[in-house]
């Protein structure tokens, strides 16, 4: 190919005479990398406009792409909200050269990969992820989404389906409600205020509109209309909709049709017209990862998406004006809440940060507004007793506009006094419109993105691509595409006063959010939103607070903050010449008191390490009371170090501290050079915590909240806990824990505190960038600052999961406690066997890998049972199995019935699966196994699930990747066919139903439960004639693994 100079910056690559390549441009400046960053980059420009972003990196065992597509929601047709995200659906379920609906996902999914997208206000974002031997095919399957999908009439209407059940599981969920009731109190006519989820309703509301009308044309010429008609081009170039060719005739179909009715045929011809005058190559950015090199993994992107259309359409279509006018600024808005809790939220209208990415102003804001330190708005408020968190951020809402979102979690007496916060809030902003800003403030943020960005470590391939297409839809230089979410260049004090000047009680807008506003005496003059029914009420702020707010700041406790101590002054890495990473952590010391784990980095060469600590002992959930007891603790001494520990975070060294039934995890993760700093301050809180009365309060509110709440969680979330439950040998119901909480004191807690350090065992694991001299120093701190007594080896306690009998099929019912909610699920398990049998774990992660798609295209994608189906392996101490999971409007035993349908059919698919199909499943399943580690904090991860669950199997990946290399088809078929298939007689079964209380009672006879079933009266007694597994012990003796025994 013939080579010229595009302009200063491109050069274009000229298409041969005998070339079946079209020509495109390519970046000529050097694409700024993170130090850290191995891979080669290739940005380029096809002839048609679309941009892609390639990336080679030879060690990729998976290949990725992601195509961005700028236009999303608010893109909508205004009588069809939702059309983008119904696009987004269809666009999956067949293309010209690949008809078969689910081709796609199959292909992917069977080579080792997955599959998503997004639909969000300005964007859709489609990705996957595939086995890198096999990214060409996957790339052919792909591309027809964006020059030829087929939008199959059936396949239209029954997509409806799953776009409204996505809906209605969303119905009860305040984030969704409380975003949606934002958009909707948006300035008249203002894009934001679109529905952008849609539904069945708001998708097929034009057509039944259009099907009232007298019909002048047969429905076959209605169903002639394709995406080339003349209409649709007339539309594309006007930017509206066309005129329907004939309006559909009611007379002989209807809604319940194959292709949706007239209605369902209107909708899907709006839609074929709205992507062909949306989808244009000129809106789109690709990105593509792989270990083939930068020429064919240019030859790949030019090759099959040249032929994408570009229909001269805005390349980025922009809104400039903010949601919020004169009338919705100054206002305050009450909200109802589903959950109870008490938020209070501001939302300042910001102009697009895209333009000034070198200095983020927003951002800089943010950053003390948020901030959780001494002098703080967040410690005043935590101070007086009103808040319990807080955050803030630049968001960018769509494209062309942002906000700044301020959001406090109130206590009680914070919600009741919501106007002093509100006040102490302005009086903050009005603090950082006036005081001096110190250039160490710039200069911290600046090291420390700079620092975050040279040190970035691999991610998942199909993160990775997605967030790479997506940023390449930012107006940032292109040789920042990698950098410019990340760093901060330019300091510009004038940019930050503007933001600052913006943010005053005149522009704001207010969200008070409670499940009930009876405390503070509103009125009961409810309003409904429209889509989720969200009751509000609006108000202008008094002017009374309004004055008040706008007075200087008198509030002494508000002050910026001073130089963060936590900023790492260490980044120098301890790297050695290797022959190849060590697979597993080693001992290094064991006593009766402890055992230390270590792993010095030898495969990632970052400044950062990972410690975690277990701290066992057999009273930390004996009774509810005392898993009550262990949790307030974990979380008083999270509270002691909030200020303390929040200038850690922002430096990058995180830490966690957290409860569980065997006692009490601390986590420690970032640069090391200040992690031994942080490590003594948690464990000398933790050792010599005093319990004060007044946190206490506030502590057990939050707890009690989240047990209350726990009965209005999802359908399918409390199904999977009601089988967590009835599978563990000891487990307590969040009722139970609530019945304690109340009468517990500072007291209790004190008194617990020092009888369960008592005595204790501890497992540590020490990671990456520190020296075993490091990781004993870390265990003798341990040691020096718990002070504690070991156990004895029958007081560590030993945990074991429930087997079910063998040929027992159960079923225990219960409902849904959320009246308002719709939905109902089935959560259907089958045991296997132990988790730690190593011929049979290798064939039930085969199983579960051919069965995964084939049962989300039944009963989502064909029977349309709701929007969340799956089919999973999972496991347990001593126990593991096949877990099928949906959330549905039909009732649980219709669902069951499905499932045992479809495992019926499934018997016959997996027996006639062509041996080419099988391998090359088994193959994806093996890349995945194989699959090697992106970062340090993976690693560490692996390691540490390993180490907790006590089996210490470090090595079980391969193994198992060795084994799935003799398993045939065959042995896959007889182990289904024993232990999930309803026919076998030796089967273990449970299913939970979750009933919703909304259900439609219909007389079904499909819905009856087969006689097999026994019903469970009683979930505890049921437990009782369960027996329990064998504990987990290592897999290899650790005398084997100890370095020195000390």
């Amino acid at each position: 190919m013939a080579v010229k100079l595009d302009d200063n910056d491109w050069k274009r690559v000229l298409d041969g005479t005998d070339s079946k390549t079209p020509g495109y441009s390519v970046f000529c400046l050097p694409i700024q990398q993170s130090q850290q960053d191995d891979r080669k980059y290739r940005l380029i420009r096809l002839g048609n406009g679309l941009r892609a972003l390639l990336v080679h990196d030879p060690s990729a065992d998976k290949a990725a792409a992601a195509l961005d597509v700028s236009v999303g929601h608010l893109n909508d047709p205004d009588d069809m909200p939702g059309l983008a995200h119904f696009c987004e659906h269809l666009l999956f379920l067949g293309t010209e050269q690949y008809p078969v609906e689910n081709e796609y996902k199959k292909f992917v999914t069977s080579n080792g990969g997955s599959t998503n997208a997004y639909t969000s206000s300005s964007d859709t974002n489609y990705y996957f992820s595939v086995s890198s031997a096999h990214l060409r095919g996957a790339l052919q399957r792909f591309a027809g989404f964006f020059h030829s999908p087929l939008f199959d009439p059936s396949s239209t209407a029954r997509e409806l389906n799953a776009v409204d059940s996505e809906h209605k599981k969303n119905l009860q969920l305040d984030g969704r409600r409380v975003f949606q009731l934002g958009k909707a109190l948006s300035k008249q006519g203002h894009k934001w205020s679109k529905f952008g989820t849609g539904n069945r309703e708001s998708l097929l509301a034009a057509g039944r509109a259009l099907s009232s009308q007298p019909a002048s044309a047969t429905r076959e010429n209605d169903e002639a209309l394709s995406k080339d008609s003349l209409a649709a081009t007339l539309a594309a170039s006007s930017g509206m909709p066309s005129p329907a060719l004939s309006a559909p005739s009611n007379s002989s179909s209807s809604d319940m049709d194959p292709d949706g009715g007239p209605a369902g045929r209107e909708t899907r011809r709006r839609l074929l017209e709205w992507w062909e005058s949306e989808y244009c190559a000129g809106r789109m950015t690709l990105a593509i990862l792989g270990r083939d090199s930068l020429d064919d993994l240019t030859e790949m992107a030019v090759k099959l998406f040249s032929p994408v259309r570009n229909r001269g359409k805005d390349p980025s279509p922009s809104i400039k004006d903010s949601p919020l006018g004169p009338n919705e600024m100054g206002t305050i808005v009450f909200v109802k809440t589903v959950m109870d809790f008490r938020s209070l939220e501001i939302c300042f209208p910001l102009q697009s940060q895209d333009a000034v990415y070198k200095s983020k102003p927003g951002s800089f804001i943010a950053h003390f507004i948020g901030h959780e330190g001494p002098g703080s708005l967040y410690s005043y408020l935590k101070r007086k007793g009103w808040a319990v968190g807080l955050s803030c951020g630049s968001t960018m809402l769509g494209r062309g506009f942002n906000t700044l979102r301020l959001n406090i979690t109130l206590t009680p007496e914070g919600f009741k006094s919501y106007r002093l916060v509100l006040i102490a809030t302005y009086k903050y902003l009005t603090l950082l419109r006036t005081a001096p800003l110190p250039a160490f403030h710039f200069a911290e943020r600046q090291k420390l993105s700079e620092t975050s960005f040279r040190f970035l470590q691999k991610q998942s391939a199909d993160s990775y691509v997605s967030s790479l297409a997506s940023t390449m839809q930012r107006p940032y230089a292109s040789e920042h595409v990698l950098s410019g979410s990340t760093m901060f260049w330019d300091w510009d004090e004038e940019q930050v006063r503007n933001v600052s000047r913006n943010l005053n009680v005149q522009t704001g807008r207010v969200m008070l959010m409670a499940k009930s506003h009876d405390e503070i005496g509103i009125g009961d003059h409810w309003l409904k939103e429209r889509w989720y029914q969200t009751e509000y009420q609006v108000q202008r702020l008094d002017s009374e607070l309004v004055t008040e707010a706008q007075l200087p700041n008198d509030i002494s406790d508000l002050y910026l903050p001073g130089p963060n101590e936590f900023i790492p002054d260490d980044l120098e890495v301890q790297k050695v010449e290797i022959y190849a990473p060590l697979k597993r952590p080693l001992l290094i010391r064991e006593s009766p008191l402890l055992a230390v784990w270590f792993k010095k980095d030898d495969q990632f060469w970052v400044p950062k390490a990972n410690v975690f600590l277990e701290i066992r002992s057999p009273l930390a959930s004996v009774t509810p009371r005392h898993a009550v007891l262990t949790r307030l603790i974990a979380e008083l001494v999270t509270d002691a170090l909030q200020e303390y520990s929040y200038d850690a975070d922002l430096a990058g060294l995180q830490y966690s501290f957290s409860s569980s039934s065997r006692g009490f995890q601390l986590s420690l993760s970032g640069y090391n050079s200040k992690l031994p700093v942080l490590l003594q301050k948690v464990l000398d809180t933790f050792r010599n915590l005093k319990v004060d009365s007044v946190r206490l309060a506030v502590v057990r509110e939050q707890l009690r909240l989240e047990y209350e709440n726990f009965k209005l969680d999802q359908p399918k979330d409390l199904g999977m806990f009601w089988m967590r439950y009835a599978l563990r040998e000891r487990a307590w119901t969040p009722e139970e824990k609530l019945a304690e909480l109340h009468s517990i004191n500072e007291n209790d807690i004190q008194g617990f505190l020092n009888e369960i350090l008592h005595r204790v065992f501890v497992k540590v694991l020490v990671h990456g960038n520190m020296s075993k001299s490091d990781a004993l120093q870390v265990a003798l701190k341990v040691e020096t600052i718990l002070r504690a007594r070991p156990l004895t080896a029958a007081e560590i306690g030993l945990e074991r999961s429930l087997i079910l009998n063998s040929g027992s099929n159960h079923v225990w019912s219960t409902s849904v406690s959320n009246g308002s909610d719709v939905n109902s699920s089935l959560v259907y398990y089958c045991h296997v066997g132990d988790i730690k049998d190593d011929t049979l774990r290798p064939v039930l992660s085969l199983l579960a890998h051919v069965i995964r798609e084939p049962c989300f295209y039944q009963l989502r994608t064909k029977e349309q049972l709701g929007y969340i189906v799956s089919a999973t392996q999972v496991q347990s101490t001593g126990s593991m199995g096949l877990r099928v999971v949906l959330q549905s409007e039909r009732d649980p035993k219709y669902l069951e019935a499905r499932v045992e349908a479809f495992f019926d059919g499934f018997r016959d698919v997996l027996g006639e699966m062509p041996d080419e199909v099988f391998h090359r499943s088994k193959d994806g399943l093996i890349t995945k196994k194989l699959e090697k580690l992106k970062n340090l904090n993976e690693e560490a991860d692996r390691f540490w699930t390993q180490l907790t669950s006590g089996y210490n199997d470090f090595l079980r990946a391969a193994n198992d990747a060795e084994a799935l290399q003799h398993i045939s088809k065959e042995q896959v078929l007889d182990h289904f066919m024993k232990f999930v298939h309803p026919s076998s007689i030796s089967r273990r079964k449970l299913s939970i139903h979750c009933h919703s209380q909304r259900a439609k009672h219909v007389s079904d006879t499909a819905a009856e439960l087969h006689p097999r079933n026994t019903i469970i009266s009683d979930l505890v007694s049921f437990k009782r004639t369960l027996h329990v597994s064998a504990a987990a012990t290592p897999v290899a003796d650790l005398d084997d693994l100890l370095v020195s025994k000390l």
